[in-house]
C-alpha cells in the first residue's frame, strides 16, 4: 500500500507558519507506537516582512529542506525495494540536513526534530553539570531541583516552611548553596 506524504503549513500566532508532513494513511509512530497521521518537522516560515529579503531566502531555504525531508520519508515508507541498512540511514540524513540548517542559520527557534533524528550533540540543552552547580555560591530553584534531584514544589516547600533560607531579586529566587549545606548537617 503507497503513503501519501504531503508537505503542510500549520499557522500559528506572529505570523509564523509551522511545517509538517501529512500522512494518507496513518502510519505508526517508530517511537511512541501509536498510530499518527502527522509529523511535525520543528520548521518555521516567518512571513512577518515579505519585502524582506533575508527573510524571503530563510524561507526558501526552509521549504527546500522541507522538500527534502518530504522525499526521504517517502522513500522510507514507500520503496519497499530498499535495503533494511539503507533504510536505517534515512533518519541519519534528514539529521545531517537538519545540522547544516541549523549551521546556516542558528538563530531558527525549533522546538523538535522529525521522529527517528535524535541530536546527540544537543546544543540548546542548558542543563548544568554537577561539578558547575557544585562550585556556585548562589543557586536558583531549578538548579537546586536538578542538584538534588527534587520537584520544584518540593524546593518551594522547603523555603516557605523556612527550612531552606532564600532571597529574591526581581523575578530570580537563589539560594545560598552554604545554606542548601547546612540543610543537610541538621
Amino acid at each position: 500500500m503507497t503513503i501519501k506524504i504531503s508537505l503542510r503549513t500549520k499557522s500559528l500566532a506572529g505570523k509564523r507558519q509551522s511545517l509538517y508532513l501529512d500522512y494518507y494513511p496513518a502510519i505508526i509512530h517508530p517511537e511512541t507506537n501509536q498510530m499518527t497521521r502527522r509529523e511535525f518537522l520543528g520548521l518555521y516560515i516567518d512571513n512577518s516582512d515579505p519585502a524582506n529579503f533575508t527573510i524571503n531566502s530563510k524561507n526558501t531555504e526552509t521549504i527546500k529542506v522541507a522538500e527534502k525531508i518530504r522525499a526521504l520519508r517517502n522513500e522510507q515508507w514507500n520503496n519497499s525495494n530498499l535495503d533494511i541498512s539503507l533504510k536505517d540511514a534515512i533518519p541519519q540524513k534528514i539529521n545531517q540536513l537538519f545540522s547544516n540548517y541549523l549551521y546556516e542559520y542558528p538563530d531558527s527557534t525549533r522546538k523538535g526534530r522529525p521522529f527517528g533524528t535524535k541530536n546527540k550533540e544537543n546544543p540548546g540543552n542548558k542543563r548544568k553539570s554537577l561539578r558547575e552547580l557544585q562550585i556556585k555560591e548562589f543557586l536558583t530553584i531549578n538548579e537546586v531541583c536538578e542538584l538534588l534531584s527534587v520537584s520544584r514544589w518540593t524546593v518551594h516547600r522547603a523555603i516557605k516552611q523556612k527550612e531552606l533560607p532564600a532571597g529574591k531579586i526581581g523575578r530570580t529566587v537563589l539560594i545560598k548553596h552554604a545554606d542548601l549545606n547546612k540543610l543537610f548537617q541538621r
